[in-house]
């Protein structure tokens, strides 16, 4: 449904009124990589699906490319390769080498792309590094974004006031009629 069932946004809301649900913003790291899996079914899922396997291997981003000045390859912990996986397996377990093949597969603009059409509004730099997280986004941004996959490809904009009313009942507002709903991915890609 989108709607928000607990807001817990700091310590002490007297002496602390940060909020670090909606204000604060961080690096998302590795829940970055089912929107750049996504992207890879959207664009190209006629040639890779779930099931479709890869070598282990690292991956380079050559300088030049995207903008970047000079070689980056990203690695998985334990830098343990030499053997294939599926796409599913690379990202059931945050295989970072598995995750920069599937932006080279795209580019990095189509994640940073498709990560807007989410309901990501935090600038989102399109660069290599982007498949690993190095995105700071706020978790109420993530939320709603993650909630399309559970929700079958449908983004629906979180919502904590659903109405308002005055003391007879009568409808003042209706927020739930105005905020954003899209079909963003098919529910097979979800």
């Amino acid at each position: 449904t989108g709607f928000i069932k607990a807001w817990v946004g700091g310590i002490d809301f007297k002496h602390f009124s940060y909020d670090h649900v909606f204000q604060s913003k961080r690096q998302v790291g590795s829940t970055i990589k089912p929107f750049v899996y996504a992207s890879l079914f959207i664009e190209r899922g006629r040639e890779f699906g779930p099931c479709y396997e890869i070598p282990n291997q690292p991956y380079t981003f050559y300088k030049g490319e995207y903008g970047i000045l000079k070689d980056w390859t990203p690695h998985n912990p334990g830098r343990e390769y030499g053997y294939k996986v599926s796409l599913k397996y690379g990202l059931a377990n945050s295989m970072n080498t598995i995750t920069a093949w599937a932006m080279r597969q795209i580019s990095p603009q189509h994640v940073a792309d498709f990560m807007k059409q989410a309901g990501l509004k935090s600038d989102i730099e399109p660069v290599p590094a982007l498949c690993l997280g190095v995105a700071d986004i706020s978790v109420y941004e993530m939320v709603g974004a993650y909630a399309s996959f559970a929700n079958r490809g449908r983004y629906l904009e979180p919502i904590y006031i659903s109405r308002i009313e005055d003391k007879n009942g009568n409808l003042i507002v209706d927020m739930s009629l105005s905020r954003r709903q899209t079909d963003l991915i098919s529910e097979e890609n979800a």
